[in-house]
């Protein structure tokens, strides 16, 4: 999938995807990449329109809200971009390097612990 929409939208002068950064679900696909910003991670529905951009811009405002507390380390979202042509839409946040999380679940539970109390 191109995304030059992406690119012209953030600002960016290009997107190379990363190898093996690629994901995925039954509602959304996902894809690392290179950036002149860093490495991103671009996630989109294969639905079009405002459903889309409704769950994707939901999407967004939760990885904020998490991100304001200053609690659980989460990918900082950058922004959401729509095709004018397609109609498609892509959430575009930092790239994580997501590791086992077996040595660090307390720590989790408790950073999990403090963003239900904050």
């Amino acid at each position: 999938m191109e995304f030059q929409f992406v690119k012209e939208q953030l600002g960016l002068s290009f997107l190379k995807p990363i190898r093996g950064g690629r994901g995925g679900g039954c509602v959304c696909q996902g894809q690392g990449f290179d950036s002149d910003r860093g490495q991103l991670y671009l996630k989109w529905s294969d639905d079009v329109g405002n459903e889309a951009r409704e769950m994707l811009s939901g999407e967004r405002a939760s990885l904020q809200t998490i991100q304001d507390t200053d609690t659980v380390r989460c990918p900082r979202p950058l922004g959401v971009a729509a095709d004018p042509a397609s109609g498609r839409v892509v959430l575009v946040t930092e790239f994580l390097h997501m590791g086992g999380l077996r040595g660090r679940a307390a720590q989790l539970g408790e950073q999990i612990a403090r963003l239900v109390n904050s």
